[in-house]
């Protein structure tokens, strides 16, 4: 291919505006020119976007827990891109999963790293820098390696009659040119609307609601308590799914999941006693947290590709209730590879983008369902719960690290390191399998007794694997 792409061009820069300054839009820009210094090929990026991610609260966040895999770190270092310490936030060990019969720690498996960062310059309330910003970080990274960045609210994209390239508008009253756009805005802005008036039929993808606060505590307390382990809430409670409390260096950012979750879902969240063991001793969330109401993609958009055009990360596809960020990265650096190949022709982005998107994401998305939708049952079951404590504690008892089946389905499952087959696959192992029955046919016996929610009970063994 880099053949081909040294060949396809050798006239005037080919110009390509990225619209979307945040880690879609800047990795597309870092792909972009590192494949085009690769192949001498001569291109122009703009990176358009209102926000600087220098603002304190939202308004200069992109609205994620910011948890980054090991994954996403080495893509981001073949690309030249070093993640400097003042970045990082913590540096996570692993993950802590809270239930209604107790919580289990699940450490990092070898050779994963995990950290957490700041997707703007921080909460209100608290004083960062804006160096500390991964979000401005990366978008400094991209305007370094030759993008040109504008800080301005694209408003409208249409097609020129006179030439077949693009004409943007921008809320400043400028027009931009482009042969190519890459649509990297996100699934929560409204800029999705914009490309209706091009006629693509692009539909962007079925959401659910989160919601997030950013809680500041004392930075010792975070040190001493959370130990660099992310606690995953799993309680089977009826609005929510999931939760989430991320540390970061002087705040926690508390993150809950569910089909249309609110700011009070969130509040009584934090005042349940299996949370309130996570915060100081007579704590109550301040009024005046820093909190935002963020979707998250649950589905696939229609039609994200046409002639000059892909639309990239979240308002395409990416891992279900996972992910985001390394979801991002991914599709950037395929919509590069597919420009640079055709220059933008639909045929070369359905065989180069929208292909390789749908086989890593669809089929393993259904998965992620099926998975999620076995966990709200499992999380409201007393009996189940205890079950999968009983053999997850054996295996770490009795079974080296990499050799923990339980242990790896329940990392896949909360975690962007792997995708969910691979999750289903370690839990689907025949001395599992069997263990899980025998442990839930002795809690459902204990149950029965009065034992089980006495607390009495003592699970016997787990797997035999």
């Amino acid at each position: 291919m880099d053949v081909v792409l040294a060949l396809a061009h050798r006239g005037p820069p080919l110009r390509i505006a990225i619209i979307g300054g945040g880690p879609a839009g800047t990795v597309a820009a870092l792909n972009l020119l590192h494949l085009a210094r690769r192949n001498d090929r001569p291109i122009d990026v703009l990176l358009l976007d209102r926000k600087t991610f220098t603002q304190f609260g939202p308004a200069g966040c992109n609205l994620c827990a910011g948890v980054m895999s090991a994954a996403l770190i080495h893509d981001l270092e073949n690309l030249g891109v070093i993640i400097p310490p003042h970045v990082i936030q913590q540096k996570i060990l692993g993950y802590d999963m809270v239930t209604r019969r107790g919580s289990i720690f699940l450490p990092r498996p070898p050779g994963s790293v995990i950290y957490t960062a700041y997707r703007g310059i921080g909460p209100r309330g608290l004083e960062y820098d804006e160096e500390r910003s991964f979000d401005a970080f990366l978008l400094r990274s991209a305007i370094q390696a030759g993008a040109e960045y504008r800080n301005s609210l694209v408003m409208e994209v249409r097609r020129r009659a006179d030439a077949p390239v693009f004409q943007i508008q921008c809320q400043d009253g400028e027009t931009v040119d482009a042969d190519v756009i890459i649509g990297a805005f996100g699934i929560n802005s409204t800029l999705g609307r914009r490309l209706t008036s091009l006629g693509t039929g692009y539909r962007a993808p079925r959401t659910v609601f989160a919601c997030q606060a950013e809680v500041p505590l004392d930075e010792a307390f975070i040190n001493e308590h959370y130990q660099g382990q992310i606690k995953i809430i799993n309680l089977g409670l009826h609005r929510i799914r999931f939760a989430s409390l991320t540390p970061k260096r002087r705040h926690v950012t508390v993150s809950v999941v569910g089909r249309a979750v609110t700011r009070r879902d969130l509040m009584e969240l934090l005042e349940h006693s299996a949370v309130l063991k996570h915060f100081p001793p007579g704590w109550r969330c301040p009024d005046w947290v820093c909190a935002c109401q963020p979707k998250l993609p649950v589905g696939a958009a229609a039609h994200p590709i046409a002639e000059g055009l892909v639309v990239i990360g979240d308002a395409d596809i990416s891992r279900y209730l996972k992910d985001r960020v390394g979801s991002a990265f991914f599709t950037a650096a395929q919509a590069a590879q597919a420009i640079l190949e055709g220059a933008g022709s639909l045929e070369v982005l359905r065989k180069r983008y929208y292909r390789p998107s749908r086989r890593r994401f669809r089929a393993d998305n259904w998965v992620g369902r099926l998975l999620f939708a076995c966990n709200d049952l499992i999380a409201r079951c007393p009996v189940m719960v205890a079950a999968f404590l009983a053999v997850t504690r054996w295996e770490q008892e009795h079974l080296p690290p990499g050799r923990r089946p339980l242990n790896e389905f329940l990392w896949g499952m909360f975690t962007g390191d792997a995708p969910y087959r691979a999750a289903l696959q370690a839990v689907l192992r025949p001395g599992v399998l069997v263990g899980l029955l025998r442990e839930t046919l002795l809690a459902s016996l204990a149950w029965l007794r009065g034992d089980l929610k006495a607390g009495n009970w003592k699970p016997k063994a787990g797997s035999r694997e």
